[in-house]
């Protein structure tokens, strides 16, 4: 769930001018956001909460069916719109479609919680190795992109796969991110590509290990944390989710005398956490109660 965060004062009424119809979230001072559905050109988000006073305006955009675009930000001649200061935590989630854009789901409710500055690098169908997953270059191409290459580069997405169209892909400079913790749940797209024989899972464990210390290279600051894909008690007796689950207890051994990197081990979770159905992704309760185990943990360590 992206957004963006401003300070304006001495203004009596704020609007914004966007593209792509899709819907955003406002909050202002902190208060209960409010929900705004399919936003083209001007949008009133000041209403009577904007006053002469100096208030803090956040945004949450974007899905993965429009991209959203920001035109400008409207309001009286004599208003002051200026960054926000923050001295919060800054923290960064990586994953599939469990964070990819919700609202609702655990990232944003952890965030929330805990007042974290957040982003969210996820996409739906995405798996850590390439070859693996859903997510193609383009509609055309059988290959697959995996976060192990898509995270060093800044791509714009179209509404199901990167269309050609949208394939605007440059490399990241990383010398700007400024992240506290960073979060890695990746692996559930790569459950029945990656886990089928002892072959793939020793391949799928390097390529975990390389994305990890590529995050340390990255984000020198950083703690980085590993959670172990979630799963419902009805499949941890399959095959490919009792391979996943071994080798993530791997991953954490790699390293466990590592300070820098912390383990997450989410199978005692697994009975309290709902999931669609059918499915090895939690629903919206699942993210709840995701969200509140997470918080305890790091209130706690």
């Amino acid at each position: 769930m992206p957004y963006f965060e401003f300070d304006i004062e001495n203004a009596q009424c704020l609007y914004l001018d966007t593209d792509g119809g899709t819907d955003i979230r406002v909050s202002i001072d902190g208060e209960k956001e409010t929900l705004y559905t399919g936003c083209v050109g001007m949008v009133n988000i000041g209403n009577d909460k904007i006053n002469t006073k100096k208030h803090t305006v956040r945004v949450y955009c974007g899905d993965e069916k429009n991209v959203f675009t920001l035109k400008g930000v409207y309001s009286d001649c004599c208003s002051v719109i200026s960054k926000t200061k923050s001295g919060k935590t800054s923290v960064q989630f990586i994953s599939d479609c469990v964070t990819e854009s919700g609202f609702y789901d655990y990232p944003t409710i952890v965030s929330k919680a805990l007042g974290y500055n957040f982003s969210v690098i996820a996409r739906s169908g995405i798996a850590l190795e390439d070859g693996s997953g859903f997510v193609k270059l383009n509609d055309g191409e059988n290959g697959t992109i995996g976060m192990q290459t898509a995270y060093g580069y800044l791509r714009t997405i179209g509404a199901r796969n990167l269309k050609e169209k949208y394939d605007t892909a440059v490399e990241w400079n990383f010398e700007n991110d400024k992240y506290d913790k960073i979060f890695v749940n990746l692996g559930a797209n790569d459950t029945y590509s990656a886990f089928v024989n002892e072959a793939k899972t020793k391949k799928f464990i390097e390529s975990y290990k390389n994305f990890v210390n590529m995050l340390k290279s990255k984000h020198k600051n950083a703690a980085i944390y590993i959670i172990k894909p979630f799963s419902p008690i009805s499949k941890q007796g399959e095959m490919h989710i009792l391979n996943r689950s071994a080798a993530f207890d791997k991953i954490a051994d790699e390293f466990k005398n590592d300070k820098t990197v912390r383990y997450i081990d989410t199978d005692e979770w697994s009975g309290e956490i709902t999931f669609l159905s059918g499915s090895i992704f939690p629903d919206r309760n699942g993210h709840e109660i995701i969200a509140g185990k997470l918080t305890e943990y790091l209130q706690t360590n």
